[in-house]
């Protein structure tokens, strides 16, 4: 579910709803076993739930055109500003720590930025390869899915984690255990600070928030602030369209412009701030896009930093 530049490239599906709903039930009982406790067949079964339905069909039809291979540019931008520290009080420098060691960094700036400890959230996060990047960058980093196919695919594709297939179910999500991360399977907006085992430092949320139903938003945004520790960030990215009439209406990626990031985050009393960051339209970095969304003008992606009090 990271899923959410999912629709952006998957295009229309010419599936009926009643045959998402076979496929999801038919591969959620393909997985049971008759050790398989009743907990778990309930969160397998509710891939074929009306919300999860049409993501479980493509995960199982390997439609996920929305996967990227590489690590996202904006956590690479962005990341090691929130998750490293200089050793040099009042230093601003940000640098990538990759494998322990500190990169592309001015050759006074070397080995100047260490690892802070750090507790890291990703929601919606799918199979991405951001998970193993913020590894690097942080003591834990815990992501939530609702297609358990998508987390047994990271853990074959990120073998160095060494997340076992072997899993515990507890309060509703089946919990896959590696080193330095946890995957959560279940439903997001059952999360709470007890079920991930405490808060978070920083929650990186990219085209998350644009993938559900804008009628959630408000409680989408209830759970990150119930996650999120004193004095925390989130790195949000969201997607707003510009085009036609009809074109705007379309989702997932339903439009989020910066109007809507404020009316969701400013009357939140726990916020302290909101920061924008920077726009980028996607048409533009990838052209090859507009033979797909013929009607629409741009497609911006917005970036934002969102401070919680301390």
């Amino acid at each position: 579910m990271r899923t959410v530049l999912i629709s952006l490239l998957l295009g229309s599906c010419s599936s009926t709803v009643q045959s998402f709903a076979n496929a999801a039930t038919s591969t959620a009982s393909s997985r049971y076993d008759e050790n398989m406790s009743d907990d778990k067949k309930l969160l397998v079964a509710d891939e074929a739930s009306e919300k999860l339905t049409p993501w479980a069909n493509r995960w199982t039809n390997n439609h996920i055109g929305f996967h990227l291979n590489d690590v996202n540019p904006v956590i690479k931008k962005y990341g090691p500003r929130y998750l490293t520290t200089s050793s040099d009080e009042g230093s601003t420098t940000s640098t990538v720590v990759k494998n322990d060691e500190v990169c592309d960094a001015p050759d006074h700036d070397k080995n100047k930025r260490i690892k802070r400890a750090k507790r890291v959230f990703v929601p919606l996060c799918g199979k991405t390869v951001d998970l193993a990047y913020l590894t690097d960058l942080a003591d834990e980093v815990v992501g939530v899915e609702g297609i358990r196919m998508a987390l047994e695919q990271f853990a074959e594709e990120q073998a160095q984690l060494n997340v076992s297939l072997e899993t515990t179910t507890k309060d509703g999500f089946e919990k896959f255990q590696g080193d330095k991360i946890s995957l959560l399977k279940g439903d997001y907006f059952e999360l709470d600070a007890t079920k991930t085992e405490g808060v978070f430092d920083f929650i990186f949320d990219r085209a998350s928030m644009v993938a559900i139903d804008p009628k959630l938003r408000e409680a989408y945004v209830d759970v990150l602030g119930n996650l999120l520790a004193p004095g925390g960030t989130i790195l949000l990215v969201v997607l707003e369209r510009q085009g036609s009439e009809e074109a705007m209406k379309q989702g997932p990626p339903f439009t989020i412009p910066e109007a809507t990031v404020r009316e969701l985050y400013e009357p939140k009393e726990w916020v302290e701030s909101i920061t924008f960051l920077e726009k980028t339209d996607q048409l533009e970095e990838k052209p090859e896009d507009k033979e797909r969304y013929p009607d629409l003008d741009h497609l911006y992606e917005l970036v934002f930093e969102i401070k919680r009090k301390a």
